[in-house]
Formats: C-alpha cells, sequence, structure tokens
C-alpha cells in the first residue's frame, strides 16, 4: 500500500529539523562590532571622532549643527557591543516641569537634569539582533530629537 502523504511528512521533518536552534544558542547575547557602528555613521555623513574608553571600547563623539553628541558601546567582550548609548548636553538648566513633558510626549528619548546643564539621552538593545539598519534608524530619531529638543527647552523659558 503507498502512502502519497508520506514523503511531504518527511520532508517537513527534514526541515523542521535543520532550522532547529538549541536554546542554549538562541539565548546567546549577539553583539555589534565598532567597525559596523563606524561605517553607520560614515553612511548617515556624520562627522565623528573615535576614541577608546578605560576598557579599550570605541566611543564616538559626534558633532552636528549646533550640538555635540557621545555613543557609547556597552556589554559584550572586546571592542563590540550588546547596546548602544548615546547622549547629547546642553549648557541650559530646564525646570522639572519640561523635563517631565518632554519624557511623558516622546517615546524614544529620555531628558534629565543635572545642577549644571540638562541631558537627551537614548539606548538601543542590539543582543538580540544585532543590525547596521537598527544603528541607523537609532542615530537618525536621536539626531532629529535634538532640535526639537531645543526648542522644547526655548518654549518652556517664555
Amino acid at each position: 500500500m503507498k502512502t502519497p502523504w508520506l514523503a511531504p511528512l518527511l520532508a517537513v521533518s527534514i526541515l523542521a529539523n535543520l532550522a532547529w536552534i538549541p536554546a542554549a544558542k538562541a539565548d546567546e547575547e549577539k553583539t555589534i562590532s565598532a567597525s559596523d557602528i563606524s561605517s553607520v555613521i560614515k553612511d548617515l555623513g556624520l562627522k565623528a571622532e573615535e576614541d577608546k574608553d578605560d576598557e579599550d571600547k570605541t566611543f564616538w563623539t559626534i558633532e552636528g549643527e549646533g550640538y555635540s553628541v557621545l555613543l557609547f558601546q556597552y556589554g559584550g567582550k572586546g571592542d563590540v557591543a550588546t547596546s548602544l548609548g548615546v547622549s547629547a548636553f546642553f549648557d541650559k538648566e530646564a525646570s522639572l516641569e519640561t523635563l517631565d513633558s518632554w519624557n511623558r510626549d516622546e517615546r524614544y528619548t529620555k531628558a534629565y537634569s543635572t545642577e549644571e546643564q540638562c541631558a537627551l539621552e537614548a539606548d538601543l538593545d542590539q543582543s538580540v539582533a544585532p543590525s547596521k539598519a537598527e544603528v541607523k534608524k537609532f542615530l537618525e530619531t536621536f539626531t532629529k530629537a535634538i532640535p526639537e529638543f531645543k526648542e522644547h527647552l526655548s518654549s518652556s523659558d517664555e
């Protein structure tokens, strides 16, 4: 007796086993390299200087029109990252109301105040599926938020 369903069933079973990834392997943190991050910065046409921190990880100072941004790598061993952090500092004090309204209304950045200045920050997790496209979108979103934040600070002065 022929079983016409057996061949397709075997094919599906074989393909499923080929795509299987052990849970321990799937749960390992992934990283993105400093060279990949540098290439994104270059592709965006941003002016940046590279330097090394005390863990020998690359960080970048990005200069734009009226702003300076620090981009740091976190996690991973060596000059790679499981996450990125970006910060812009402003020589201006801001009220708690002004910062709270920004944090309430904006999704991808956070603002806070120190004794003498305020800052805008954002973080990007790259530990699951590192991607140059995600880093590009992250930097585009953050650099677009800077003039909006400066305008928000100015409008609160009025």
